[in-house]
């Protein structure tokens, strides 16, 4: 319930405000806010009023009916239908219908993916708050907000989406038979990240919920970890290298093949008949260098460098592997002690941007907008109306009583 005391606000957003996460984990976890946002969820806090202030006409059921559709549960559930069914359309034509002319069907895709950029500024617009900011100047007002709406990363992901998709669909247009298919390769891996961004959905669900936020956590221990990694794949690619195949050219199937073989050893191909056994090789440097028979390795290779690898699996896969597995381990433990609490923390939050949201999705949410700015520019001209007949008014008093 909004305090007016407390400029409107409820205690569920003080408690945000407060901008203490350890605070508002264990506030949103209590009983009652949960029955809270719960009821918010359902479209329930609106039901309860009206039942209390006129009965549960006829009438009233209709409107408590309106109200359910949009509600958070149902604009969530409509919004994850339309996308999956966009994703489906996706991948029709990236698998069917990516020919060497545009077809209707990309244009509609383009036209869902402009849909879902209006989504995402109305967000960037409306739904961040910013404390502290409401006297601040326009500038430093949009500023913040864009601060506050990249602070979240899946907004990330949907803007590289977004990106990817105008720059993939802007390579077709300037596709070439004879070279590279660029626009098939961007638009693939923009579908990867679509699909990806399909993830946050289960964020809802309290069993699945905090074993995203384990996997994010596991995705920091894992770049720490991938840090110390490179140093010692590194350090093995180039000094192999250097012994297996000394004066090589500077190009970059050099570069791939310093890096391949040290990489591919953390699973397990080792590339012995490369090392030790190869037979199908030349030292002649105009053949190995055009690609048309691999180079052989030195003799001096082929004692060193296998003891080097053993060094270097030592090393790689049995000390630091065991190690990410124990710091794995150890924030899966971390984080299932407080599964709970993260989960109505997580909740809340996605329940907030679900209510805000327009009652129609993408694409129709263009409608929406189209409507909104009708009932304001009518509002606007009721109100110059209602101020036009306040002056006139006061200037006939004013004339009678001269």
């Amino acid at each position: 319930m909004a305090m007016p005391f407390w400029n409107q606000k409820s205690c569920l957003d003080l408690a945000v405000e407060s901008s203490n996460k350890e605070f508002l984990m264990e506030f949103l976890a209590q009983q009652a806010c949960r029955n809270t946002v719960g009821d918010i969820w359902n479209g329930r806090m609106k039901d309860t009023l009206k039942e209390n202030r006129f009965g549960y006409s006829g009438i009233n059921k209709i409107k408590c009916f309106l109200d359910k559709m949009q509600s958070p549960k149902r604009k969530f559930a409509v919004n994850v239908i339309s996308y999956l069914v966009f994703l489906c359309l996706f991948a029709y034509v990236l698998l069917f219908d990516l020919t060497n002319t545009v077809s209707t069907k990309e244009f509609v895709l383009v036209t869902w993916v402009l849909t879902i950029l209006v989504e995402e500024i109305r967000q960037m617009h409306k739904i961040y708050h910013m404390p502290g900011f409401e006297k601040a100047s326009s500038c430093v007002q949009r500023i913040r907000k864009l601060k506050n709406y990249f602070s979240e990363g899946w907004n990330w992901i949907d803007m590289f989406t977004i990106v990817m998709f105008l720059l993939g669909f802007g390579l077709r247009f300037k596709q070439s038979r004879d070279t590279f298919d660029w626009p098939r390769v961007v638009l693939a891996v923009d579908f990867v990240a679509f699909v990806f961004r399909l993830v946050h959905i289960f964020s809802v669900e309290k069993t699945l919920g905090p074993k995203l936020i384990i996997i994010q956590r596991m995705v920091k221990d894992l770049l720490y970890f991938l840090v110390i990694m490179a140093v010692f794949v590194l350090a093995y690619a180039i000094a192999s290298h250097s012994i297996l195949y000394p004066g090589a050219p500077v190009t970059w199937e050099t570069a791939r093949q310093i890096i391949r073989k040290p990489y591919f050893h953390l699973y397990g191909e080792l590339f012995l008949d490369e090392t030790e056994e190869s037979t199908d090789c030349t030292n002649d440097a105009s053949l190995w260098t055009n690609g048309t028979t691999p180079r052989c390795p030195s003799e001096a290779g082929k004692i060193v460098v296998p003891i080097m690898m053993g060094v270097y699996l030592l090393f790689s896969n049995i000390l630091l592997l065991n190690l990410l597995i124990a710091m794995f381990s150890y924030t899966f433990t971390t984080i299932h002690e407080q599964s709970d609490k993260i989960w109505c923390f997580q909740r809340y939050f996605i329940i907030k941007d679900y209510a805000l949201r327009p009652v129609l999705c993408p694409p129709l949410n263009v409608l929406w907008h189209i409507y909104q700015l009708y009932r304001i520019r009518q509002h606007r001209k009721l109100s110059l109306v209602t101020y036009d007949a306040f002056r006139k008014y006061h200037a006939d008093k004013r004339s009678v009583f001269y």
